[in-house]
C-alpha cells in the first residue's frame, strides 16, 4: 500500500443541530475528540483532515482513501449519504460510535467496515489491516484501557469555531449502569469504566491556553481514589473548570472540597425523572439490549 494516504475524520451534524427548532450554538461547545483522538493512531506520514459539520461546511468533493465516520442516532441518516458518497468515490469507509454498535446489521449496509463499542483498541486493529490490505468487515475493542493512548491531535481542531475547546475527557464510562442509559450496551463485552492514569491526564490538561477547562467525562467523580489523586495534582495549576457528575458522588463532601480547590465551580447533575417509582426502577430491570451479534466475527 502506498505511504500517502489521505484518512478523513466526520462528525455529521445532528437532525437537532440543523432543524431550527433548537438552539444551534449548543452544537458548537466542544470540538469532536473522539476522532481527534483517531487520528493520533494514524501513521504520521499519513494526510488527516477532520470536519465536523456542525461548525464548518461539509466539502464532499475530494477523493480521501479512507473515511471515519462517528454517527449517533439522530445523525444516522445524514451519516449513512456521506457514507454512500464516499463508497461512491471508492474511499473505504469506517463507521463507529454508539448507533452502529446499537444496530450493527444496519449500519453494515452503508460501510466496508464497523468499530463497535469503544475504539481505543479496536480502530489501530483496523488500521493495521487497512495498511496490510485485508481490512475485515466487524472490529470490537478486545481491552479496554487508556494506558498506552497517544497524544490526541488537537492540531486538527479550530478552536475559533468552538465556545470551548479546552474540554478535555480522562475517562471512559461510569461506575453506574442504569437502564436508560447508553453505557450498558456501548460497552458490553469488557470494562465499562475506566480512566487515564493521573501524570497521563495532567500531561493534557496541563498545557491547554487559559484557566478554563471543561471535563466531558459521564461522572468526573465516578472513580474516587482517581478523582482525588487528580484533584491533588491540579491543586497548583490554577484551573477554573467544570464537568458532570451524580447527585450520590455529591454526599462525598471531603472528595468535593478537594475538588473545589483544585478550581472547580459548577457540575452539571442530569435528573432523568422525579418521580420517585421510576427513579427506584431504573437500575432493577433487564431490559434487552439492542447490540445482538451473536454470530459475526472480530
Amino acid at each position: 500500500m502506498r505511504r500517502d494516504i489521505h484518512l478523513k475524520l466526520i462528525l455529521p451534524s445532528l437532525t437537532e443541530a440543523t432543524s431550527g427548532g433548537w438552539r444551534s450554538i449548543k452544537y458548537s461547545l466542544f470540538p469532536p475528540l473522539g476522532l481527534a483522538t483517531l487520528a493520533a493512531y494514524a501513521p504520521s506520514d499519513w494526510k488527516i483532515t477532520l470536519c465536523d459539520e456542525h461548525v464548518q461546511q461539509f466539502d464532499g468533493e475530494d477523493d480521501p482513501d479512507l473515511v471515519a465516520i462517528q454517527i449517533y442516532v439522530t445523525s444516522a441518516r445524514r451519516s449513512y449519504e456521506i457514507a454512500d458518497h464516499y463508497r461512491r468515490r471508492g474511499a473505504t469507509v469506517v463507521l463507529g460510535g454508539l448507533h452502529p454498535t446499537s444496530v450493527p446489521f444496519e449500519a453494515l449496509a452503508h460501510a466496508d467496515a464497523l468499530v463497535l463499542g469503544p475504539a481505543e483498541e479496536a480502530w489501530p486493529r483496523f488500521l493495521r489491516d487497512f495498511q496490510a490490505g485485508r481490512p475485515r468487515r466487524l472490529y470490537k475493542s478486545r481491552e479496554r484501557t487508556l494506558e498506552n493512548l497517544p497524544p490526541i491531535r488537537r492540531d486538527l481542531i479550530d478552536r475559533r469555531l468552538y465556545l470551548v475547546p479546552n474540554s478535555v475527557i480522562v475517562s471512559r464510562g461510569c461506575p453506574h449502569a442504569c437502564d436508560f442509559c447508553y453505557k450498558t450496551s456501548f460497552f458490553r463485552g469488557g470494562k465499562s469504566f475506566y480512566t487515564y492514569t493521573v501524570d497521563r491526564a495532567m500531561e493534557e490538561i496541563a498545557p491547554m491556553p487559559g484557566r478554563h477547562t471543561f471535563f466531558l467525562d459521564d461522572n468526573i467523580l465516578g472513580n474516587r481514589p482517581f478523582a482525588e489523586a487528580l484533584f491533588t495534582a491540579m491543586a497548583g495549576c490554577g484551573k477554573i473548570w467544570q464537568g458532570a457528575a451524580t447527585v450520590a458522588s455529591l454526599r462525598d463532601e471531603t472528595l468535593l472540597k478537594k475538588a473545589v480547590a483544585a478550581g472547580l465551580r459548577s457540575i452539571f447533575i442530569g435528573f432523568e425523572s422525579l418521580n420517585e417509582e421510576a427513579l427506584r426502577r431504573r437500575t432493577g430491570s433487564s431490559s434487552p439490549s439492542l447490540l445482538d451479534i451473536r454470530g459475526l466475527e472480530f
